[in-house]
This record gives C-alpha cells, structure tokens and sequence, in this order.
C-alpha cells in the first residue's frame, strides 16, 4: 500500500485533505444541532479511532514501537492534536468564527517560526512570501464572509487560546515528520486518535452518559461517521504523509485552502454567500501555494531534526 502511495504526486494528493476538512465545517454544524460540541468531537474521535486501527491491522501497518518512541509519540498526540482540538472547542466559544478561521491560517506561518528557530528545515525565501501571500488570501476570503473579525477586549480570551491552538497544531505538523519516518502514518494516526479519545473520554463522560444514543437523528450519525471516518482518521493520514513526501513547511500551507472549501460548501448547502472577496481570496490562496511549492528544495544539508524531547532519531524530511 506504501509503495502504491508513493506513485501519486503527494501534491496532487494533499489538495484533498482540504476538500476532506473544508466540507467537514458543513457536516459539523449539522451534527452540532443534535448534540454539544464536547461529546459531539469526542464521539468522532470515538469513530476515527476504531476506523484507524482498522486501517493498522487491514493494510498491515503495525510495527513493535520502542518505548522511547512510543513516549514521543504520546507527547505529539497530547501537544500537538488533543490540546488544539480542545483549545479550538473552547475558542470558538469565546470569540468569533472569523477569527478562529484567521488565526488557525497562521498555522503555516507557526511551523516557519518553529522550523527556524531549531534550524529544522531549509526555507527560502520563495516559501516563505508564498505562505503570506497565501495567508493574505485566507483573509480576504473571511473579509467576504458574515463570520465577522473582531479584537474587541471580550475577544480577547478566546484570541489567545486559538493562537495556543494553532501552534500546536503546527508542532504537531513538524513532529510528526521524524515518528514518520520510522513508523507507517496509519499507526501514528490510530495511537494520536487513541490518545486523543481517552482525554475526551475522561473530560466529557457526565455528558456522554447523559445523551439519549438512540434517540438521535441519522443526520447526527451521519456527521459522527463522516466526521470522524474522512475528517480526522483518512485526513490526518494524508497529512502526516505528506509531510514525510514533502516536509512540514510545504504541507503546512495546503491548510489554507480549507476555509475555501468550507465557504463552497456553504453557499451548496445552507445557501451562504460566495462573492468577490472569497473568489479573490481564493486566487490569491492558490497563488501562495504555487509558489511554496515551486520554491526551492530544501538543501541536502540542511541540519537532522529531532523529535519533540530529542530521542527519536531519523532521516531529514523528505521533499520532491
């Protein structure tokens, strides 16, 4: 299955990731009418577990994983997906959509910050003005939405828990590179899913007890499955794959795509606008990412990363 992978342009590949979590905004809002956020994301992470490991066991992507390794491993899935996932439930909460959506566009900007301070990877300066040029699409397209951008004081709270979020949504990009490298994405996304579950689990189990299962419409079932089956277990695979085929910087950057494909989705489902700033913005989105991707390859040189406590040592990051 790896090599069969490995035959597609990760690129090409990539672009559906955020087709897979742009959609993913419309299927949630449906799912979050029948029940709160909290159980609602941990019943996904529910499903996106069980479906992780059946793809472990299915396509024969289990290895022994070292203690050490094991260990890194658990600290990416807590830093790097659990806390953003509960930071995210929270901050929604406490500031605007608008908002959110801009600040976890900053995600790709993160990973530069974070990738050059530990002399991680290589980045010219072509990707990096591709990533803000893309940035700057991002908030055009949000400009043109009724989602609202606000700093207001009372915004503030959830401000700076979105910002805490989003970067370490993108340590979680960046490390998961080296555990990659030695373990297949399936099993590092079935242990993050696992890992993740077990906190929800733990945070959410009065309200998951409380929720009337089996008087839930199929619209609710229907969210969990795709949420959890495309957008956490298959999307998450497909990111942590790409990184490995073309690094975090590169990959990183398919991110902003999301919100253009949320916004699509919106205007074919709930009748939500589409004008000329989101269409702007959108040119503008795929003009950065052209450009990331374009830029010049990392050097052979470039120094060995590490993972997050430093045990796991692999091969630098692979690019095409």
């Amino acid at each position: 299955m790896k090599n069969k992978i490995r035959n597609f342009d990760p690129r090409f590949v990539l672009v559906t990731v955020p087709v897979i979590w742009g959609i993913n905004f419309t299927i949630m809002k449906i799912g979050l009418q029948s029940l709160e956020p909290i159980p609602y994301n941990t019943s996904r992470l529910i499903v996106a577990t069980i479906i992780s490991w059946i793809l472990v066991y299915t396509l024969k992507g289990y290895k022994k994983i070292k203690l050490r390794d094991l260990r890194a491993i658990i600290t990416v899935s807590l830093l790097g997906f659990a806390l953003p996932q509960i930071g995210i439930t929270i901050g929604v909460s406490l500031t605007t959509a608008g908002n959110c959506a801009l600040i976890m566009a900053l995600v790709p900007i993160s990973v530069i910050i974070i990738n050059r301070f530990i002399h991680k990877t290589f980045i010219n300066k072509t990707i990096t003005r591709g990533i803000f040029i893309s940035f700057t699409g991002v908030t055009l397209v949000i400009l043109g939405t009724n989602s609202g951008l606000s700093i207001s004081t009372s915004d503030l709270a959830g401000i700076l828990v979105m910002l805490v979020a989003q970067f370490c949504s993108a340590y979680f990009t960046i490390y998961s590179g080296p555990l990659v490298e030695k373990y297949s994405p399936y099993l590092l996304i079935a242990i993050t899913m696992t890992t993740s579950s077990l906190v929800f689990i733990l945070l959410s189990f009065n309200s998951l007890v409380s929720v009337n299962w089996a008087s839930l419409p199929s619209t609710a079932w229907f969210s969990m499955f795709y949420s959890g089956i495309l957008a956490l277990a298959i999307g998450n695979f497909l990111w942590v794959w790409g990184v490995r085929e073309i690094g975090s910087t590169r990959t990183a950057v398919y991110s902003n795509l999301t919100p253009v494909f949320a916004i699509v989705t919106g205007c074919l489902v709930l009748n939500e606008a589409f004008g000329l700033f989101q269409s702007l913005g959108a040119l503008i989105i795929l003009t950065g990412l052209i450009m990331t991707q374009r830029g010049q390859r990392p050097s052979k040189y470039a120094p060995k990363c590490f993972s997050p406590s430093e045990i796991v040592n692999t091969e630098q990051n692979k690019v095409i």
